[in-house]
């Protein structure tokens, strides 16, 4: 996992514990983070405030986004995840495209 400013650059397969990743510390999520990760299935961090372009596209398995701090959304943050079933966005104010 690479985090610079508290923001989230990328991850790897070992920080996704059994389908689920948890960041409690990181406050942003850049561009494609977590695209096309089959492994994915759930993604949590509670004081995530912003996420770039493409962050969970593609991931075939995930289920559950809880990002309850995000206020800004990127373009196709949530697209093409056909297993997606639950999303928590409670302070959402700006979306992108899709």
């Amino acid at each position: 996992m690479e985090i610079k400013n508290g923001k989230l650059i990328s991850v790897s397969s070992d920080d996704i514990k059994n389908g689920i990743f948890i960041n409690n510390e990181i406050t942003e999520i850049g561009n494609s983070v977590f695209y096309n990760i089959v492994s994915l299935k759930e993604v949590h961090c509670k004081n995530v405030v912003k996420m770039g372009n493409d962050c969970l596209s593609y991931n075939t398995a995930l289920a559950s986004v809880t990002l309850p701090a995000l206020t800004q959304m990127g373009n196709y943050c949530l697209s093409y995840n056909a297993a997606l079933a639950s999303v928590t966005l409670p302070a959402l104010t700006q979306m992108g495209n899709d």
